[in-house]
């Protein structure tokens, strides 16, 4: 409350007080009946200023969230990924802060294609209520109703012995549940979220790691298929079930979620 609102109040204390004898109403009522409209002004003032504060932390602001592939060179020797698709089922958002109340959100999403390239894409947005948090965990869930694959994984393999490019097509069909503490620039958990200033997410997923544990010499006695007249490699759980297995156990660790 600021002090000129006080000044105001005081000056109308001292010109009632002034005004008693020629009023002829005892001194005691007045005082009464001013001291209960002070105190409802005060009270009214707290919940003014408490609503205030409500809905300041209810104010929102855009937060983006987008997938991106590191391309970083692959225990595989001649592997080079060339495009990865996640079928997204569900979003779910958890964050605490420090004033307003924690914020937690799901988005079922049917099924949500992401096509995702190294540079970054499948973009995802919503609206965060602003504050200082401590810390974000954003949960993700991927999954298909049907038979299609729930990830699918472009590469090529450059085989040493034949010298030859060897498409491969990865189609992972088991659902993947994820969830990953959201890190700031430098790496820490605290994020500060203002009104007007959105924030930009990336998810950092790691094919050529998922396939780094494939021991090469299976890659050279794979099963391959003639596709449009060309050599390709399919791995899923029926083609060279066991490269896929690989795969699959190496998919499991958490992505990296990191504010830009």
């Amino acid at each position: 409350m600021q002090p000129f609102f006080w000044q105001i109040i005081w000056w109308i204390e001292g010109k009632i007080d002034y005004l008693y004898p020629l009023m002829r109403i005892p001194q005691i009522a007045i005082s009464k009946v001013f001291s209960q409209f002070q105190g409802k002004i005060v009270l009214a003032a707290l919940v003014l200023s408490q609503f205030s504060c409500q809905k300041k932390w209810k104010e929102t602001t855009g937060f983006n969230l987008s997938y991106k592939y590191d391309n970083a060179a692959s225990t595989l020797p001649g592997l080079s990924i060339i495009s990865v698709t996640m079928n997204l089922n569900q979003f779910t958002f958890s964050g605490s802060r420090k004033e307003g109340g924690n914020v937690s959100f799901q988005n079922n999403m049917g099924t949500t294609t992401l096509n995702i390239s190294q540079g970054g894409s499948g973009n995802i947005s919503y609206q965060l209520p602003q504050g200082d948090y401590t810390q974000m965990t954003i949960a993700l869930n991927y999954s298909r109703p049907d038979t299609s694959p729930v990830i699918l994984i472009n590469a090529v393999y450059h085989d040493t012995l034949s010298h030859t490019a060897l498409p491969i097509i990865v189609q992972i069909a088991s659902s993947l549940y994820t969830s990953s503490v959201v890190k700031n620039s430098s790496g820490g958990q605290e994020i500060v979220v203002t009104t007007g200033n959105s924030l930009n997410a990336k998810v950092n997923i790691n094919p050529s790691f998922w396939m780094s544990s494939i021991d090469s010499k299976l890659l050279h006695i794979a099963v391959c298929d003639t596709m449009d007249g060309q050599l390709v490699m399919n791995i899923n759980k029926y083609k060279n079930a066991e490269i896929y297995r690989f795969i699959v156990n190496n998919i499991t660790p958490p992505p990296i979620i990191t504010i830009q």
